[in-house]
């Protein structure tokens, strides 16, 4: 797989504010997992009552909205409303924040494994030129 998702709340917390202000948030006296909830106007219904909070997990956001006819389905992820309802700015953003490139480029490799022996000093290189020149006449001589 060439991307990884990385999750950090410190990171989303800055488009958590930035989407709570645009939908109008006000909030709440009740915390929500032991943090601040907003309600908020539901971005996808339109009607009041919506609230933003943390998850159980306290690692992300989400949004809850409790009409039944809300084309959210009843609630969202911080990463889908942002793709939903953010601009094109943000939501790069936020990609390029939380998709990470692992893919490395190791270049072209030869399938077959250099042996790599001893190097040979000068002396040893002309003695064994030597040996093999004594040999070859040997031969050639029989």
């Amino acid at each position: 797989m060439r991307y990884t998702y990385k999750r950090d709340r410190n990171f989303e917390q800055r488009f958590f504010d930035e989407l709570v202000i645009k939908f109008h948030g006000i909030k709440s006296k009740k915390l929500i997992n032991g943090y601040p909830a907003y309600k908020i106007e539901c971005p996808y219904c339109k009607k009041r009552g919506a609230v933003m909070g943390t998850s159980k997990n306290k690692e992300t956001f989400y949004l809850l909205c409790p009409h039944h006819l809300c084309a959210s389905g009843g609630s969202k992820v911080l990463d889908k409303v942002i793709k939903d309802h953010a601009n094109s700015d943000m939501w790069e953003s936020w990609r390029e924040g939380h998709w990470i490139d692992n893919y490395a480029w190791f270049g072209i490799k030869s399938q077959t494994e250099r042996i790599k022996g001893e190097s040979k000093t000068f002396k040893e290189k002309q003695q064994l030129k030597s040996e093999t020149a004594r040999i070859y006449s040997a031969n050639s001589r029989n």
